[in-house]
């Protein structure tokens, strides 16, 4: 999962420069067993990641991590271990998502509850019955591809399709 997780990022990262940006983060070490540890730990990190780093981890000597961060407690401080990582706008890339599925000829729709699904006599998925929520009507919607966009419902909405049973889980 994590190997993936670094692959989606390092695209994310190529594809998508202005919602995607390179982080580094400095993890304080206070003794030389925690700098022993967290080394090991993202060198281990580093490995994982492969072709997808962005650059290897990496120890800092306290001067250096004093440096880049002034105001962190000097007691014990042995240094720092540095990685990297990415962050992403994720409202953003939401949104240009589904500008790119709109731009492609797809139809989205948000504030609207699945209620039913209706299938063809193939029993494939041919409509969906959905409430809207701001004006609270029904309608159906019938496409030759649909697409569950659901975000943290989509299992719900899958298996409810699956089984023929009532979806009550709103979409996104």
């Amino acid at each position: 999962m994590v190997a993936s997780a670094l692959r989606e990022r390092i695209l994310m990262l190529r594809n998508a420069p202005h919602l995607a940006k390179k982080m580094e983060f400095l993890v304080p070490c206070f003794r030389w067993t925690d700098a022993a540890y967290y080394e090991a730990g993202l060198k281990f990190y580093d490995w994982v990641s492969g072709s997808s780093s962005i650059f290897s981890s990496h120890f800092l000597s306290a001067r250096q991590t004093l440096r880049r961060l002034p105001a962190l407690k000097r007691n014990h401080l042995v240094g720092s271990i540095g990685y990297a990582d990415g962050q992403f706008d994720d409202a953003r890339y939401k949104i240009a998502l589904v500008e790119t599925f709109v731009e492609s000829g797809g139809e989205a729709l948000n504030y609207a509850r699945v209620v039913d699904f209706e299938k063809s006599r193939t029993g494939r998925l041919s409509a969906v019955r959905v409430e809207d929520q701001l004006i609270r009507r029904e309608f159906v919607i019938r496409a030759r591809v649909f697409v569950n966009a659901t975000g943290p419902s989509c299992d719900t909405i899958r298996r409810a399709r699956q089984t023929g049973c009532h979806a009550t889980h709103e979409a996104e």
